[in-house]
This record gives C-alpha cells, sequence and structure tokens, in this order.
C-alpha cells in the first residue's frame, strides 16, 4: 500500500506539490497568528480563562452604563454587544468541549463554560437591565422596528426567568426548575 502512495506522490505535478506545501505552510502559519476559531485568546487551552474574563469585564462596564439609563438606541446597543461578548465564549467553550480532540482545551472550556453560565445567570436576573429594556420597550421615540423587537424579545426573556415576579413567586419558580 505504501508502494502506491509514493508511486502516486512521485507522479504528481511538481506545481501541485507545491501549491500542497504553500498550503500546510499557510495553515500552520494561521495556527500561530490566530487562536482557535479566530479568537486569538484561545491560542493556548489556558487562553479560555483570559477569554472569560475580558468578556466579563467588558459586560459588567456595559451594565454599569446602562445602569445611568442612555437613550434607547445605546441601551440596545450595549445589550448587543453584552450579548455578543458572553456568546462568543458560550459558543467557543460549547463547541471546544464536544469537538477538541486536545483534552487540556476540553477542561479549560468546561471552566470557561461554568464561569460564563454563573455570569449568565446574573445578566438574567439583573433588575438593571430588565427595567432599562423595559424602558426601551416603553419608549414612543423609538423609531426603528428592529430596536422595538430587540426590546420585546429581550423583555420576555428576562420575564421567563421571572425577574418580573415578587420574591416569593420567584423563589417559588426557582425551586420548581
Amino acid at each position: 500500500m505504501s508502494t502506491l502512495i509514493r508511486r502516486a506522490a512521485s507522479s504528481l505535478h511538481p506545481m501541485f506539490l507545491h501549491n500542497q506545501c504553500n498550503l500546510e505552510r499557510i495553515r500552520i502559519l494561521h495556527l500561530h497568528t490566530s487562536g482557535l476559531y479566530g479568537f486569538d485568546l484561545l491560542k493556548t487551552p489556558k487562553g479560555f480563562q483570559r477569554f472569560v474574563d475580558e468578556a466579563i469585564e467588558r459586560s459588567t462596564e456595559l451594565v454599569s452604563y446602562v445602569s445611568g439609563m442612555p437613550s434607547s438606541a445605546e441601551i440596545i446597543k450595549a445589550m448587543d454587544e453584552i450579548s455578543d461578548a458572553v456568546c462568543s465564549v458560550v459558543d467557543s467553550a460549547e463547541l471546544c468541549r464536544h469537538t477538541h480532540p486536545d483534552r487540556d482545551f476540553v477542561e479549560e472550556a468546561n471552566k470557561a463554560s461554568l464561569r460564563i453560565n454563573e455570569y449568565l445567570h446574573y445578566l438574567n436576573t439583573n433588575h438593571i437591565l430588565y427595567n432599562a429594556v423595559m424602558k426601551v420597550e416603553k419608549d414612543p421615540n423609538v423609531l426603528s422596528k428592529e430596536a422595538k423587537r430587540a426590546a420585546h424579545y429581550l423583555r420576555v426573556d428576562f420575564e421567563k426567568g421571572g425577574i418580573h415576579l415578587a420574591a416569593i413567586n420567584l423563589i417559588e419558580l426557582v425551586s420548581c426548575t
């Protein structure tokens, strides 16, 4: 079998072999210049820790910004950026946990997944964000249908978690789930 492969390889056109080598060099170069899934922080397994740290840090800054109740457009923009930061970590960690062949990457992705999901719970139960979304949804000056729709779906997501319930009802809801 190896003889057949060697014969086939030796009969390939030299330009094909040259292009194959170039493709391999490009692939190797890309791996060294870009991290896992295109995120520079994910060049090593420990990069997941920093990835989570940066997402939480940026999201916390945005929550603080939203607490000042800026314009409806700025609230939607900040909520979108929070979502992007957190979901980048969630999606990357989940994909890595289920598909990466390196156990070190999988273990770090598991840790990242736990941390970011704890933070997601904080975000999903954050009354500052909920009140900001309610403000946008009730704002008659919101011109964009997309912004209204985004606010509506955000409010619905918050309320699925029971954020709008009285404390006693919320405790009952949490104990049922």
